[in-house]
């Protein structure tokens, strides 16, 4: 529901509308939270890929799920991140942005919220030959 919720905010922007969203969540499972912080993550994960995507590109989200975790990627397929920026890009006022395009603190608040609700968050690179950036938030699975 945060993610469906995020998507629509998202699609508002006229920036996204040439790209393409593609969903795999066919995950079991609830998580723990408090739904308006969550919808704030994947509010600014969204917004970040769809920035980082070429027009007329793709932005994907998955999930998958283990005994403990769900973890939700989102995948862009811009020209990607070097190490260096993978590893600061969750610390407060770091961008990548030009001057008053951004104020570097959106990737530190989906830090933050993501470990208050007992979860991790990492970026790596595209996955399975494709360029770009996957963010992964794993958060615990709620029990039944």
């Amino acid at each position: 529901d945060c993610i469906d919720e995020a998507l629509r905010l998202v699609r508002y922007s006229p920036d996204t509308q040439s790209l393409r969203f593609t969903l795999e969540l066919p995950v079991d499972g609830e998580v723990h939270g408090i739904r308006n912080q969550l919808v704030q993550v994947f509010v600014n994960l969204l917004g970040n890929a769809c920035q980082a995507s070429p027009p007329n590109g793709e932005v994907g989200v998955s999930a998958s799920r283990d005994a403990a975790t769900i973890t939700v990627s989102v995948h862009d397929h811009g020209a990607g991140l070097s190490d260096d920026v993978r590893e600061k890009m969750f610390e407060p006022f770091f961008t990548t942005k030009p001057v008053g395009a951004g104020t570097g603190l959106g990737l530190s608040l989906v830090y933050s919220i993501v470990t208050r609700h007992g979860g991790t968050v990492r970026a790596r690179a595209g996955a399975r030959g494709r360029s770009g950036t996957v963010i992964d938030v794993a958060l615990p699975v709620a029990p039944p």
